[in-house]
């Protein structure tokens, strides 16, 4: 537990360091030892940097399973990697089309809103296989550090899923988008991966663990993990990323948290780039 310890610590002193671009009403503890989260049902997290974890409770175990859709199948198709060296054989893949893989963030899960929404939206817009990631066994995890840390474990199973299906399936240009802690979930795939893996998005990549402390390239989303990796940030210096770390970085209304329809910056910090068209998270006010 020492390593989880330092990460604490840590992560702690640094939050410290680094001003909220905001006036908080919820005393100078916040943003130092503790900021609210608030997942994709609406229900309220506090993110804890002041306890520390002293022996193993609160640590959930689990995996990530995968769900293909297309427009031929309304139900998921359940995608199991084999143990051995068989590949993946899909009934209803079609490899003369993009392959789009989604993954969600901390507290989240498959099923959640946005990730449905963003699902059906990209099948309306275009013939394409969607693959959803859903890791919500690890990903629901109190313990945030916990969480960051299996980002890594769901990427390699990811980048295995991806390796496994292209033995029997060519890969017709692979576009991979994820959100919070599933931007650094994409940016694993495209590391551990043998696929060619041609576009990620990061929609918010998490900043705590993987920004601040800073570490390394390898341990976080960056433009070496794909050919191209663009990054939107509406939530910069909180949750998300600060700082430029891809191809192609935008800043909607400057990538601070006061994002339009999300005017309740102190009751609920979060972003949304409001579009019929693409993309919709909603700020519960």
């Amino acid at each position: 537990m020492n390593f989880f310890k330092d990460v604490f610590l840590s992560l702690l002193c640094l939050l410290g360091s680094n001003a909220l671009p905001y006036d908080n009403e919820y005393g100078p503890d916040y943003g130092n030892e503790w900021i609210m989260f608030i997942d994709d049902k609406g229900m309220n997290h506090t993110m804890d940097f002041s306890t520390l974890p002293t022996d193993d409770r609160g640590i959930m175990f689990g995996d990530a399973y995968f769900y293909l859709y297309t427009r031929q199948n309304n139900e998921s198709e359940i995608l199991n990697i084999p143990d051995d060296d068989s590949p993946i054989i899909s009934k209803n893949f079609n490899s003369s089309n993009e392959l789009k893989v989604i993954a969600h963030g901390w507290y989240s899960g498959s099923n959640a809103e946005w990730v449905q929404n963003f699902k059906d939206i990209i099948l309306r817009t275009e013939d394409a296989n969607v693959i959803i990631v859903d890791w919500s066994e690890l990903a629901d995890n109190p313990i945030y550090p916990w969480s960051a840390c299996s980002t890594r474990y769901v990427g390699k199973r990811t980048a295995k899923l991806l390796d496994k299906f292209s033995q029997a399936n060519q890969l017709n240009y692979v576009h991979l988008i994820g959100h919070s802690l599933g931007a650094h979930v994409m940016g694993y795939t495209g590391m551990f991966t043998n696929v060619t893996v041609d576009r990620i998005t990061g929609l918010d990549p998490a900043r705590p663990l993987f920004e601040i402390p800073r570490i390394g390239p390898n341990f976080r989303l960056d433009k070496s993990d794909a050919k191209f990796v663009d990054i939107i940030h509406t939530c910069g210096g909180i949750y998300g990323y600060k700082r430029s770390h891809g191809h192609a970085d935008f800043y909607p209304n400057d990538g601070k948290p006061k994002q339009p329809g999300c005017e309740g910056v102190q009751q609920v910090i979060g972003g949304s780039i409001p579009s019929d068209t693409l993309f919709q998270r909603t700020c519960i006010l």
